[in-house]
C-alpha cells in the first residue's frame, strides 16, 4: 500500500473506490513487518470509511474460518484506534449496503410497474 494507492484515494474523481481486505493473501503481506503494518495503518488513519474487511469464506459451517481471516490482521487492529477498525469492519458496510437499499428501492419504483 503505497503512494499510487493514496493518491487515488485522495482523488475525488475515485471517491466510489473502496478497498476491500478480505483475502487472507492481503493479510500476509500487510501483517508481513512494521513497514507494511504502518502503511497500511496510516492509508486508513487519512480514509477510515474507503477500506472494508470481509472474508472470502464460501458458506462456511461455522465461523472459525471467519475468525481465522479475522485474527490474521490482530497486529493492524490493534494499532487502530477503535473508531477506526470500527469502520473498517462493519461501519463501512452499514452505510454502503443502507444506501445501496435506498438506491435499489428508488430504481425499482421508477422502473418497475
Amino acid at each position: 500500500m503505497g503512494t499510487l494507492l493514496d493518491e487515488m484515494l485522495g482523488d475525488p474523481e475515485y471517491a466510489h473506490v473502496y478497498i476491500d481486505i478480505s483475502w487472507d493473501q492481503v493479510a500476509k503481506w500487510i501483517t508481513n513487518d512494521a513497514a507494511s503494518l504502518e502503511a497500511a495503518r496510516s492509508l486508513i488513519v487519512r480514509y477510515p470509511n474507503r477500506f472494508l474487511f470481509g472474508t472470502d469464506n464460501v458458506a462456511p459451517n461455522c465461523q472459525e474460518p471467519n475468525m481465522r481471516v479475522y485474527h490474521l490482521y490482530d497486529s493492524l487492529w490493534n494499532l487502530l484506534t477503535a473508531e477506526q477498525k470500527y469502520a473498517v469492519t462493519k461501519g463501512n458496510y452499514e452505510r454502503l449496503f443502507d444506501q445501496a437499499r435506498v438506491k435499489v428501492r428508488a430504481w425499482e419504483k421508477a422502473h418497475i410497474p
